[in-house]
């Protein structure tokens, strides 16, 4: 027997570490895991912008955690009813929503993407132009059932 309590609640996540972009590119987010996760709010936050514009370009999810295995992406042309933009009354698919070409904060939102069991996602920013800017992504994820460690007394 252990002395573990469960939550549901929100774990926030960092899904792109803070990045100085210098060219047009598209650059991997960090593998978070698809575990317990019931839904998912991913925030690109675009700062100290110079040129250029940046944007999520697709998800990819995987069964391991570097992405080689089982990989599935999930784009603009794909699946436009699994991820949502911020405005949900727009025809613009949610990932061109993420459009940053300004400092600001662009979000899109989905349910967990594993089609066979892939156990982690990660997003993709593609940048374009001459680009001078920094950005980070930050994930929001509910969860069910996650175990929380007991604080010793």
């Amino acid at each position: 027997m252990t002395n573990t309590d469960y939550f549901y609640g929100t774990r926030t996540i960092v899904g792109l570490l803070p990045v100085t972009l210098s060219s047009a590119s598209v650059t991997n987010g960090l593998p978070i895991s698809l575990e317990k996760g019931v839904s998912y709010k991913m925030s690109l936050v675009v700062y100290s912008r110079t040129n250029g514009t940046a944007q999520i370009q697709d998800l990819q999810v995987a069964d391991d955690s570097a992405f080689t295995t089982n990989v599935t992406v999930f784009s603009a042309s794909q699946n436009q009813n699994q991820v949502l933009g911020s405005d949900r009354s727009s025809t613009v698919d949610a990932f061109t929503q993420t459009l940053l070409n300004a400092d600001g904060i662009k979000s899109i939102h989905f349910r967990p993407l594993g089609l066979n069991e892939q156990a982690f996602i990660r997003p993709r920013v593609v940048t374009v132009g001459t680009v001078a800017l920094s950005a980070f992504i930050i994930v929001e994820k509910l969860e069910t059932e996650a175990p929380i460690n007991p604080v010793q007394a």
